[in-house]
């Protein structure tokens, strides 16, 4: 399993919350891989506030996340998430990254 840590530098910290943007490659097929994942986030106490699940993309299924997870386990988060058995690889995307504050503003007119 492979896993794309974040640096420090992208985490972006939004009432007491950090917002992360993760794609998890799972085996194909899986029948736990979906909730394996969500049950590590949970028990994290990780807020899941997107998810996109899609099978047999590229030969194994994909779940792209968005999380708000509490800033002291922010960078563990991906170490977690490629620890469940039916995880084949976790991308961070730390240029999908915005605080809380910047994702409900309404834009300018």
């Amino acid at each position: 399993m492979t896993t794309a840590s974040p640096s420090k530098s992208d985490i972006r910290v939004a009432d007491g919350q950090v917002d992360l943007t993760l794609t998890l490659e799972l085996e194909p097929d899986s029948t736990t891989a979906l909730v394996r994942t969500l049950v590590v986030l949970h028990r994290r106490c990780c807020r899941v506030t997107e998810a996109r699940y899609q099978s047999g993309i590229g030969g194994s299924d994909r779940l792209d996340l968005r999380v708000l997870a509490p800033p002291v386990h922010a960078h563990c988060v991906s170490a977690w998430l490629s620890a469940v058995v039916e995880v084949r690889r976790v991308i961070d995307m730390p240029g999908h990254r915005r605080s809380i504050e910047q994702s409900h503003q309404a834009p300018n007119s």
